[in-house]
């Protein structure tokens, strides 16, 4: 996910779009702040963080935020979150037995990582788990 911003930059910056690549730039900048090669899961949450967090006022804000938000995974709805929900409990409570909340969340961060609402998530999950 990093590289695929990199090349965007470099991308804007060829094409001298001083707007997108101040975009990409700063948001290489904030990925790379911690880390160098930060996984795909922090440039997510970094990504995230920008669109639920820029006021858009102005058509340059409106670009970017739209910017951004095309390079974040589609969310799973409800109904998607319940099927794997259910087809991961059938599994693993043939071959496991219990199965807790955390195993559920865990593999939905491994397999969907920023493709779900946390909370939703955690409904679905009681639901079906007290079902």
């Amino acid at each position: 996910m990093l590289g695929r911003l990199r090349e965007l930059h470099k991308g804007a910056r060829v094409a001298r779009n001083g707007v997108l690549s101040d975009l990409w730039g700063y948001l290489i900048g904030e990925c790379t702040r911690n880390e160098k090669e930060p996984s795909d899961e922090v440039v997510l949450r970094v990504l995230e963080k920008f669109v639920n967090s820029m006021p858009v006022v102005d058509e340059k804000s409106r670009l970017e935020v739209e910017a951004v938000r095309g390079l974040l995974p589609v969310k799973l709805g409800e109904d998607a979150i319940r099927v794997i929900v259910k087809e991961f409990l059938l599994n693993r409570v043939n071959s496991m037995g219990n199965v807790t909340i955390g195993m559920v969340m865990g593999y939905f961060k491994e397999n969907y990582a920023g493709q779900y609402d946390g909370g939703l998530l955690s409904r679905v999950v009681r639901e079906e788990i007290g079902k």
